[in-house]
Parts: structure tokens; C-alpha cells; sequence
């Protein structure tokens, strides 16, 4: 094809060929030899333009990339016989679950070059680099020509497991964290009987165990530990809503996560995990387990969760769950709702929940509400749009209050805090001894 510098030289030697007619015919031989000149350097540049068979393409990427979280790919590009370098540019074409990549400039020698390809996915799942693209200048960038490269790359996008790693461990190296897996020192935590020692000062009085002190003629207290082997159920939704996005991954993406960090550090503090997802019903089931090599297959089955097109069924999922569940348990509910009117299935089903269990009520926060209503109005729209904001806002604050009138933990937050938040809730409710 030709370039935007050879059809701007085509254009000149036409507007030359006025010159014949305006000023005289001896201008004839100029034209001429301008047209033939311009034609000559294109047919040259032509020539000159790589072929595919000479450019070599070599493709590295991951097997695996992390959802939401930024990896790079790297595509060589080496043309054979070409000591003096020609501009290229670089376009690739990604399948639906990545984002699109802008178009990368390129200098094609024989040396080679490599380009570094970003990728990031918006959704889990199988993604794909279909195909590379290239674009070739003559040398004296008159002529291009376009080469495929079909690749068809497959590429699997799984949840973001390193940064799930990075937080546990920034929340296993607290005090708190540990309950249930070793003794603790402090008056009043842990209802367990582990020991008796002798009494020391700063100790708390109601601890002395007066049988102890008879028995041996000086002051003892009882030493107490958390109680382990807990149940955990990870509730997560996958109806409709959860696949909405929010922050560049959808609700669910972000649900996952969070069960991910929370079954590190239940399984690490000595408790049991299981997992439950519903929509329309109780699609799946795990039963709680305990131990360091449960964490992986637990984690594994909260990655397999799909996205679902079908409203969720509360009554019939909460419904199921609780004939599975048979002894108290805490149960983490990771689901969205849009209002209180769609939400009053819900509301009954998750109170009805926690007359005989401990439940933690999760709902993302959307900070495009927060900043609307804070939005400085610059027109009609603006206020529109406040107004519905603070609407939705005020009604979310209605249904989080009437949860927890009945007795359910309410965490509404953003997804950067939500695991914070929720962690710390469920240390607190360990520590009381709540389950």
C-alpha cells in the first residue's frame, strides 16, 4: 500500500502537470521526468519493502496471568539481510478478556528487536492472542505493506492468588492473628482450659483457681486458650449483579479474592473452611476442612466459580445451605444487592440465617456514588446525578441497619478494604468467641 509521503508526491507531480499548460509546452519533458522519477523511487521502495517470508516472529508469554493485575509478554521481531533499519509498527489482537494494546513502534533490522507486550485481564477464564500484526516501510517510506502472524496464544486467567498471599501474610505477622494456634498470655482471651501456673502479679484475680492454690499452699491461675476447629462457610454469589464491574474486575472477581484470603488465614488460625456458591440454587458445596493442604484445594474450587447471567434465588439458596450446615458456624455472605425493595428476599433469608449462626453480611461499596454526591455540580446533569448517588446510598445505609438489628455483622466497603475490614471482624468475633 502506499504511504501518506507517496500519495503527497503523487499529488505534486499532478499539480506539476499544470505547469505545461499554464506557463508553456516546454515544461513537458519536466513533468515527464518528475512522474517517471516518482514512479521509478516507488517501484524501488517497493522492491525494498520486507517480505514475510524474511521476518522472523518469536512470541513469550505466561501460561497463567492473574486477574486484575498487570503481566508483559515479549514478541521478537528479526528480518533477515537488513543492516540498515526500517520503521515498523506493531499491532496485536487479544480476545475479549484482555485489554486492548496500543500500537507499538518498532525499528526491523537483522539485529532484531524486541517489543514488550502489556497484558491484562478484566475477567477470569481462557483468554487468547489471536494474531500479530506488522507493519513494514520501504526505506525511503513511500510504499508499506501489512504481515499476520496468527499466533492463537492460549493463556489462562486465574484469580490473583499472589496478592492474596501478600496480604495473609501481612495479616498472619499480627498478634491477633494467631488465636487458636498458640496459647495466649492475655487475661481474658480464650475460654478453653490449658494450664495452671503460679500467680504472678499484674495477673487477673478472677483467673486463680482456688482448688489449685489449696492444693499446693500458693496462688495459681488458670491459663486459658482460643478455641479451634471452627467452622467457616464462604457464601459467595454469583447471580447477575456479581458480574457487574467494579474498579476494571467484576464483584465476583473481587468476592473471590477476599474467600481466598479469608481461607488462608481461617485454615492457618486452626479453623475449618467450606465453601458455598448459589445462585438460582446451592450450585456448589464443600464441606468444611481443616489443615494447611486444604488451602489449595479450596482455593481452587473458588477459582473454578463461573460467571452467571440468572438472578439469584435467595430463599432456595439460603435455604440449602442451611440443611448442610450442621453445627453452628461462621458464615460469610459475599453478595450485592441494587435497592430495598429487590432486597427484601434477601434481608428475611440472611436474618433467618443468623438466628443459628454467625453471619458476616459483605456488599462492595462503589466509590463512584461517594463521588458524585461530593462532585462539585457544573450542570443539571451533575445534580441528576448527586441526587440519584445519594439516593442509592441512603438506601444501602437502610438495608445494612436493619441486618444489624437482627444480629448480622455488616461490612460495606470498598474492594481495597474489604479484606481488611472483614479480617478484622472475624478476628474480633474469634477472640469473643462468638461461634
Amino acid at each position: 500500500m502506499p504511504t501518506r509521503r507517496m500519495i503527497d508526491l503523487m499529488l505534486a507531480t499532478g499539480a506539476l502537470a499544470l505547469l505545461p499548460a499554464i506557463v508553456g509546452p516546454r515544461w513537458w519533458p519536466v513533468w515527464v521526468s518528475v512522474t517517471a522519477f516518482a514512479l521509478g523511487a516507488m517501484v524501488l521502495d517497493w522492491l525494498l519493502v520486507p517480505r514475510k517470508s524474511a521476518v522472523h516472529l518469536e512470541l513469550h508469554s505466561a501460561e497463567q496471568l492473574y486477574v486484575g493485575e498487570r503481566s508483559e509478554a515479549s514478541c521478537r521481531i528479526t528480518v533477515q539481510r537488513r543492516r540498515v533499519p526500517l520503521v515498523g509498527l506493531l499491532r496485536v489482537d487479544l480476545s475479549d478478556r484482555l485489554l486492548a494494546i496500543a500500537d507499538i513502534p518498532l525499528r526491523l533490522s537483522s539485529a532484531g528487536e524486541t517489543a514488550v507486550l502489556p497484558l491484562c485481564a478484566t475477567s477470569r477464564g481462557p483468554a487468547r492472542i489471536e494474531a500479530v500484526w506488522l507493519r513494514c516501510e520501504g526505506p525511503l517510506r513511500l510504499t508499506q505493506r501489512y504481515i499476520e502472524f496468527p499466533v492463537a496464544r492460549e493463556l489462562l486467567v486465574v484469580p490473583n492468588v499472589a496478592l492474596v498471599r501478600r496480604n495473609a501474610l501481612q495479616f498472619m505477622s499480627g498478634r491477633q492473628a494467631t488465636a487458636g494456634m498458640k496459647v495466649e498470655r492475655y487475661p481474658g482471651d480464650g475460654s478453653v482450659f490449658d494450664s495452671a501456673r503460679e500467680y504472678r502479679h499484674g495477673d487477673d484475680p478472677r483467673c486463680i483457681d482456688w482448688k489449685v492454690t489449696a492444693r499446693h499452699t500458693r496462688l495459681a491461675v488458670r491459663e486459658y486458650k482460643a478455641e479451634r476447629n471452627q467452622q467457616i462457610i464462604l457464601a459467595v454469589d454469583t447471580g447477575l449483579l456479581m458480574g457487574e464491574p467494579l474498579e476494571g474486575l467484576p464483584r465476583l472477581d473481587h468476592a473471590i479474592h477476599l474467600a481466598m484470603l479469608l481461607t488462608e488465614l481461617g485454615i492457618r488460625a486452626g479453623d475449618r473452611v467450606g465453601v458455598a456458591a448459589f445462585g438460582q440454587s446451592l450450585t456448589r458445596w464443600v464441606s468444611p476442612r481443616g489443615g494447611v493442604a486444604s488451602i489449595r484445594p479450596v482455593s481452587l474450587v473458588l477459582g473454578e466459580l463461573e460467571y452467571s447471567r440468572d438472578e439469584t434465588n435467595y430463599t432456595l439458596s439460603l435455604t440449602m445451605l442451611m440443611q448442610e450446615l450442621r453445627r453452628r458456624s461462621l458464615v460469610v455472605v459475599l453478595t450485592e444487592f441494587i435497592d430495598p425493595v429487590t432486597a427484601e428476599l434477601m434481608v428475611e433469608n440472611v436474618q433467618h440465617l443468623a438466628k443459628r449462626h454467625v453471619v458476616i453480611f459483605v456488599a462492595f461499596q462503589d466509590p463512584k456514588l461517594h463521588a458524585n454526591v461530593r462532585a462539585f455540580p457544573s450542570s443539571i446533569i451533575d445534580v441528576n446525578r448527586a441526587v440519584v448517588a445519594d439516593t442509592l446510598l441512603v438506601e444501602r445505609r437502610a438495608v445494612f441497619k436493619h441486618l444489624e438489628r437482627a444480629g448480622v455483622h455488616c461490612v460495606s466497603s470498598t474492594p481495597d478494604s474489604a479484606g481488611i475490614d472483614v479480617i478484622q471482624r472475624y478476628l474480633k468475633i474469634k477472640r469473643r468467641e462468638l461461634i
